[in-house]
């Protein structure tokens, strides 16, 4: 035990148990212990003071070199790295230390000071050092700059947060205005234009002075009177459409009178009473000649009022120059098409002179697109490149719009012998296109007037019919009558959209974009001229590109056997789908869906074909498909009686392609050979033929596609290089179908 205490490195514990052991007093044993401790903590203190006054000692040594060696760059490092040790090892300061802190502090302040632009922040934290000597008259006139600097920085910050406060209350006022103004200026809603004009007629009313400077008054009294003025002509003509109703001996079959659905502006019964002229708010001005589809095309270059029926009017304009200066186009009148979502229109028109048409003033050889075509011989129209197939093509009156697969349209002008490109790239391919011409407008109006009677009216007679027809007859599709206009080209782009061209303005474009009611996944998109119908699982929509109306339809397959490993529409015609059902160990069978009716007219149909290629199975007319059988053979199948009604066997190879749109009797076919065929499915006769010129390739197997327009007799055929245009001759002149 007193060996131990002795000892310098001796623990408390070992002393404990030493006097355990010596047989000492347990009480005493803590005291030995405690003093024992006592004795080490002193120890090893002054130890700790002696390793600290070394280590002070050697920092001081440091520092005072340092210091001397002051106007050398690197002793500041050095410096700097001494105290940052001295602080972090927690060793006393003494006068060496304290002086070097203060050199430090005051030269990091010059430093900053001495730069180009001193940052307020970092002067901030400057001065908040505590070794910066005060009393000092150096360092307290370095103090008394950064403080300065300071103050004008926030000063400038003030300011210019002020000034931003005013730019944004500035920029609120200006936006809130230009929206007000536009709203007065645009606006045709007579409820909200009341509202504006109450709000701010208030007194105090910051932009009170815009309802005088915009005329908002008077425009709001021309739109009630307008609106009034609507109103009554829609009283008066339901009043007469309700007579009309009850008086069926009103309905003469040699009147004038339309069965379209329109108001009375529009229609030839508005003759029954007078219409009061109608008030325009501002006339439009001279340049206007682009038509207006229903509030799609918001651009400058279209000018429309609230009182303006939109049309297809393009007097004189045209982007390849002016036609009045050609003699043989000087004197024409062009032809309208009234195209608003009511698909009403008048097509007939009367020459500025007020005189009737001249029976054959112009014909089609007139125009350098069917001279180029004269004599049988076919041309390419349209060119692609290797890769970018063409995917779709419609031929109208005065035109062919191509479409291909990286989404480029083209456009072909019969009347100018021109290819102007409408749309050089789209984000899908392009799925159809349709020509809206004066043409197929009038067959399209025509084709709706008849469905219109049928669902009013009980069939007619033979001789009753013929009357009909005299009376609902268009005067632009007499045989004598040529007018020149500028197409509307709809390009149906994948299943989201269709792109709508205005033939005179190329430049300009809208999009008619499809809604999707329905969280499944397009299947198919089948399309027959403006009428586009998308088929989801179990429903479809149809889609009128004109009108621009969807209408969703639910339909479901009866009878599909549980092998079939895909069924896809093919072709439509109105409300009737025709869908093909594949099958890993038999034969296609073809299946038609009236949805109007909601019934199957065609279950099952194991048509004899070629394989898989349904693209050549097509719908002709109410009640007859046209298929292609063993390679080159024509069939004309009644799928209502369920017969095979006429086999032909004209076509010498392959049958490529197929168009069945323009007729309800009619239709054409193309081989591999290039030979054209139009033929009469009701007799089964062929009416012309012709051919195409050899340049016209079939070799990489694509889908290839054809159309028809029955008034010029021209036919477009796509092929590996583009399409090819062909006038056909007739073999005999029957008459028009």
């Amino acid at each position: 035990l007193n060996a131990a205490l002795g000892k310098k490195g001796s623990t408390p514990a070992e002393l404990r148990d030493l006097w355990r052991e010596a047989g000492r007093p347990e009480a005493e044993a803590e005291i030995v212990g405690t003093k024992a401790w006592q004795l080490s903590l002193r120890r090893r203190a002054l130890r700790c003071w002696s390793e600290e006054a070394q280590e002070r000692k050697a920092v001081t040594h440091r520092v005072e070199r340092c210091l001397d060696e002051s106007k050398d760059s690197s002793s500041l490092f050095h410096l700097r790295a001494t105290l940052e040790v001295a602080r972090e090892r927690d060793v006393k300061e003494n006068d060496t230390i304290v002086a070097a802190e203060r050199r430090l502090a005051e030269n990091d302040l010059s430093t900053e000071l001495s730069r180009p632009s001193p940052s307020p922040e970092a002067l901030g934290q400057l001065l908040r050092n505590p070794w910066l000597d005060r009393g000092d008259s150096a360092v307290a006139e370095l103090v008394e700059r950064a403080n300065t600097i300071r103050a004008s920085s926030v000063s400038d910050r003030v300011e210019k947060r002020e000034a931003r406060d005013t730019f944004s209350i500035w920029k609120d006022f200006a936006t809130e205005r230009v929206g007000l103004r536009r709203r007065l200026e645009k606006s045709t809603d007579i409820e909200e234009l009341t509202q504006l004009v109450k709000a701010l007629s208030e007194p105090g009313h910051r932009h009170g002075d815009l309802v005088d400077s915009t005329g908002v008054k008077d425009r709001l009294r021309k739109l009630e009177w307008a609106e009034q003025e609507k109103q009554a002509r829609r009283n008066r003509f339901q009043k007469f459409q309700k007579k009309w109703d009850d008086e069926e001996s009103r309905w003469s079959l040699r009147s004038e009178a339309s069965t379209r659905e329109a108001w009375p502006e529009d229609d030839r019964k508005a003759d029954y009473f007078r219409i009061s002229s109608i008030p325009t708010i501002s006339d439009p001005p001279a340049s206007f000649t682009t038509p207006e589809r229903s509030g799609r095309l918001n651009t400058p270059s279209r000018y429309v009022s609230p009182l303006t029926t939109p049309s297809l009017t393009h007097p004189s304009y045209s982007p390849w120059g002016d036609r009045r200066n050609n003699p043989t186009t000087a004197p024409r009148q062009m032809v309208t098409i009234d195209g608003d979502a009511r698909g009403s229109s008048s097509s007939s028109t009367t020459p500025p002179n007020g005189n009737a048409r001249a029976a054959g003033s112009n014909t089609f050889a007139e125009y350098a697109g069917f001279q180029a075509l004269s004599g049988g011989l076919g041309r390419q129209v349209v060119y692609t490149d290797l890769g970018d197939p063409i995917t779709s093509v419609h031929i109208g009156e005065w035109g062919v719009a191509a479409g291909t697969m990286l989404g480029k349209v083209w456009y072909y002008s019969l009347e100018l012998d021109e290819r102007i490109p409408l749309a050089g790239f789209s984000d899908d391919a392009v799925k159809a296109v349709f020509v809206r011409d004066s043409y197929t407008e009038a067959k399209r109006r025509d084709r709706e007037a008849g469905v219109a009677l049928s669902s009013i009216m009980s069939p007619p007679s033979e001789e009753k019919l013929g009357d009909l027809e005299e009376g609902l007859r268009h005067g632009d599709l007499e045989e004598d009558e040529v007018h020149p206009s500028t197409p509307i080209v709809y390009a149906t782009v994948g299943d989201s959209c269709a792109k709508i061209f205005d033939t005179a303005d190329p430049c300009q474009q809208s999009v008619f974009k499809f809604e999707r009611r329905s969280s499944a996944s397009v299947k198919y998109v089948v399309q027959r001229q403006n009428k586009v119908a998308i088929v989801f699982p179990g429903m479809t929509t149809f889609i009128d590109l004109v009108t621009e109306s969807q209408n969703m339809t639910p339909f479901r397959l009866q009878g599909t056997d549980e092998d079939v490993t895909m069924a896809c529409p093919t072709d439509m015609r109105d409300l009737i789908l025709l869908l093909v059902e594949h099958y890993d160990v038999k034969p296609p069978c073809y299946k038609v869906v009236d949805l109007e009716h909601d019934q199957q007219v065609l279950d099952y149909a194991p048509l004899p074909g070629r394989g898989r290629l349904c693209h050549f199975v097509r719908i002709l007319g109410p009640s007859r498909l046209v298929f292609v059988s063993e390679g080159r053979n024509l069939c004309i199948y009644d799928f209502r009686l369920k017969k095979v009604e006429h086999v032909l066997k004209e076509h010498r190879s392959d049958i490529l392609s197929i168009d069945t749109t323009f007729s309800a009797d009619e239709f054409v076919s193309v081989d591999t050979r290039g030979e054209v065929r139009l033929w009469n499915a009701a007799e089964g006769k062929l009416l012309a033929k012709g051919r195409l010129p050899k340049a016209c390739d079939f070799a990489l197997g694509f889908p290839y596609y054809v159309s028809y327009c029955p008034r010029t007799g021209v036919v477009a055929q796509t092929c590996d290089s583009g399409v090819f245009a062909l006038q056909l001759k007739p073999l005999s002149r029957p008459g028009r179908a």
